[in-house]
Parts: structure tokens; C-alpha cells; sequence
């Protein structure tokens, strides 16, 4: 990046001239010189402006009085008196024609190699004049974007060291979120500005530039209204707090997975089957946060309808208790486990409901071991987990239809 705005800079300037003007005795203005030319050459540059502009001067009047020379000896000869006088004159005019024509290019190229900055003195002194104040702008820049750095680190030390709010991984996600767009937003700006105070400095107007990017990006809003959209919804997520990188989310009920990056004009969520989703934040209407706080675990267990409700729920209980005091279990979870009792009666079992408050993405884990550990529990304390079951006759053993044996009674 360094390397192309020293050489856009170097073009800009090939073409710029400082603000110093001067004027000959005719009254007619000259170029501008630049603005990094020394003293001593600036005085001489100014000279060859000058004497450039008085040859110009003198090669149309003496561009006219050959004219009319040629013009009166035409009469002449067409007359048949002598011209010999007229035409010594004449080409007395074209030598000094001539010579005038050699002055000028003498002075016009002698100018070109003066003001030129393609020349490796030129170039030196344009360096040595622009140099310092872009090298100071580009300097400003880089401090600006390091402190844009450290600002996103020490957020992330103080989300760390932050033990009021809730989980700290949750904590650490959003912070990253918030930093990852921050830093972002201050790479555009301080960029932006650098090139701005560049170009002014190289003399560019700013103001005209300004204005013509405004009427750019006015035509490209209304070109591109999605584009806005997008930026605008995802402004509003970030600001709402609605996820953060590393959430478990469901958007508009259809798409849900894991975000792996958040920004103001895509969402990018990866699912379950490792597919990576890439979603215009404009077409978001609704978001699902499944690791937004906390998280709960809720899920039905079924026994068999002979098993006595009461002593289930003993053994539910028993295997809760024991699974919240372990370690490393009990860290994640929030609030002592609840069974809610019995659900529903289903066709072939009693469904008993169970929540469990947990850390945010946790609930998964937790389910999966509390259902192998009640599996467990229910086995040893010899409590039916009912399944479908289906009853085969063979032909010679089907029973008889109770209507026919009703009749075969009478």
C-alpha cells in the first residue's frame, strides 16, 4: 500500500505546479512552476517563461510582416517591376524566423528539463520537499491504525478480566465481534484520510474531489439499495448486541449453524454438515440465539405405565443432584436441575419432562451425558424404557374371533 500511494503521489505531482505566478512586460500570464524548484532555478525557470512567451510574440509579428513581404512581391512580379529589394528582406525574416524557431525550443526544452520531475535531480527535489510532510501524514496513519490495534486488545483484556457479566467466553466472543467491525471501520476512515491530506498536500483540490465522490456514491446508493440495506441491518445487529462470533443461531428459522464471522454487510454461518453460509445481513428478519445469556437444556425421558411415577422421579432427581455436584459439570450449570414431571402419556410410555439452566452452548454436552447416565440409572434400578413392540401369530395358533365364539356359544 505504501508503495502505491508514493506512486500516485509521484504521478500526481509530475502534473502539479505551486501557487507562485509571475508575469512579462505584455501582460500575458505564465505556467506555474513547481513548488519544490529552488530559489536559483525557479529565477531561471521564470526567465524561460519569460523569453518563451516573448518569442511567441515575436514569431507572429514576424510570421506577419513576411506575409505581407510575399504578398507584395506576388503584386510585383505580377506587375513586372523589380522586387530584388523586397525579396532580400524576405529572407532576411525567414533566417531570423528561423533562428527565433531555435531560440524557442533551446528555451521550451531547457524549461521541460527544469520543471520535469522525471529526472532524477527533479525527482530528488521533489522528494526532498514532499517527502517529509507525506512521510509525517503516512506515519500519522500507521500510529493511528496501531492504536486502533491496541484499543481492540485492551477491550479484549478488559472482556477477560470482566467477571461481572456473565460467562467469560461469552464475553470474549463479543468483544472479538466488536473489535473485528471497529477495527475495520477505522482502517477505511484512517485511510481515507491519509489519501485526502496527501493529495492536498501535492496541491490536488480536495473540495472539487470531495464533492465529485459525494455525487459518486449518491449514484451508487441508489444503484446498489441492497448494498445499504445491508449495511444498515448489520449496524443494528452489532448495536443491538443481537450475536457475536462464535454464537449458535438460527436465522429466519431456516438457516442455523455457528457464526464464524460477523460483519456490517454479510453474516457468515457455518452448519452442521460443515457447509458455510454467507447471508446478506438485509435479508435478515429474525435471529434465534441459541448461546445469547445462558442456555437451558430441555428434554422428555419415557418408562413404561407400569412404572410408579413417583419413584421415576426419585431416580430422575437422584441423577441430577449427583451430575450438578461433579466436577466440571457443575461450573456449567446455573441453576439446580428441575424435572418438571410427568409430560404427556403417550401411546407405549409416560414422558417426564426435565430443564437444566446452563452456560451459553453448553446445554448439548449436558443433555447428551444426562441421557447416557438415566439410561444407566434406569437399568440398575430395573425401570422399563418402553420401545415398540409387535405380536406375531403363525397360522395354526391365530385365536378364534371373540364374535365367533359369541355364536358358536348360542
Amino acid at each position: 500500500m505504501f508503495l502505491l500511494l508514493c506512486t500516485a503521489t509521484l504521478a500526481v505531482a509530475s502534473f502539479q505546479g505551486s501557487d507562485d505566478f509571475s508575469t512579462v512586460s505584455s501582460g500575458l500570464s505564465v505556467s506555474e512552476l513547481p513548488d519544490w524548484l529552488p530559489h536559483a532555478e525557479r529565477g531561471e525557470a521564470l526567465y524561460l517563461q519569460g523569453a518563451i512567451v516573448g518569442s511567441n510574440a515575436k514569431l507572429a509579428e514576424l510570421e506577419d510582416r513576411l506575409l505581407d513581404i510575399e504578398k507584395t512581391i506576388a503584386n510585383l512580379k505580377a506587375a513586372g517591376e523589380d522586387f530584388r529589394g523586397l525579396g532580400s528582406q524576405a529572407k532576411n525574416l525567414r533566417d531570423d524566423l528561423e533562428g527565433e524557431h531555435q531560440d524557442l525550443d533551446e528555451n521550451e526544452a531547457r524549461l521541460t528539463t527544469l520543471t520535469s520531475v522525471l529526472s532524477i535531480t527533479n525527482l530528488w527535489l521533489w522528494a526532498r520537499f514532499h517527502g517529509p510532510p507525506i512521510l509525517g501524514i503516512l506515519l500519522i496513519l500507521m500510529i493511528g491504525l496501531q492504536l486502533a490495534k491496541f484499543a481492540g486488545r485492551a477491550i479484549l483484556r478488559r472482556a477477560n478480566a470482566d467477571t461481572s457479566h456473565g460467562d467469560a467466553d461469552e464475553r470474549i466472543q463479543r468483544a472479538e465481534t466488536l473489535v473485528l467491525v471497529f477495527r475495520k471501520a477505522a482502517a477505511i476512515i484512517l485511510w481515507s484520510i491519509g489519501i485526502v491530506a496527501i493529495l492536498s498536500e501535492l496541491g490536488v483540490n480536495t473540495t472539487a474531489l470531495a464533492a465529485t465522490l459525494g455525487l459518486l456514491g449518491i449514484a451508487v446508493s441508489l444503484g446498489s439499495q441492497g448494498l445499504v440495506k445491508d449495511f444498515i441491518s448489520g449496524f443494528f445487529m452489532l448495536l443491538e448486541n443481537q450475536l457475536a462470533i462464535g454464537d449458535v443461531i438460527s436465522i429466519n428459522g431456516s438457516i442455523s449453524g455457528t457464526v464464524e464471522n460477523f460483519g456490517m454487510r454479510v453474516t457468515v454461518l457455518r452448519d452442521g454438515s460443515g457447509a458455510l453460509h454467507f447471508i446478506p445481513n438485509g435479508s435478515i428478519s429474525r435471529v434465534s440465539n441459541q448461546t445469547h445469556g445462558y442456555s437451558k437444556t430441555v428434554f422428555s425421558i419415557g418408562v413404561g405405565y407400569r412404572e410408579d411415577p413417583d419413584e421415576v422421579i426419585e431416580v430422575i432427581e437422584d441423577v441430577l443432584n449427583k451430575f450438578a455436584k461433579e466436577d466440571g459439570w457443575a461450573a456449567m450449570i446455573l441453576e439446580s436441575p428441575v424435572v418438571l414431571g410427568v409430560d404427556s402419556l403417550e401411546e407405549s410410555e409416560v414422558s417426564f419432562k426435565i430443564s437444566i439452566k446452563v452456560l451459553p452452548g453448553k446445554q448439548w454436552g449436558i443433555r447428551r451425558e444426562l441421557l447416557k447416565r438415566l439410561k444407566i440409572s434406569f437399568d440398575l434400578n430395573d425401570i422399563e424404557m418402553p420401545f415398540p413392540q409387535r405380536v406375531h401369530y403363525t397360522e395354526s395358533e391365530q385365536p378364534i374371533s371373540k364374535t365367533i365364539a359369541r355364536r358358536q356359544k348360542v
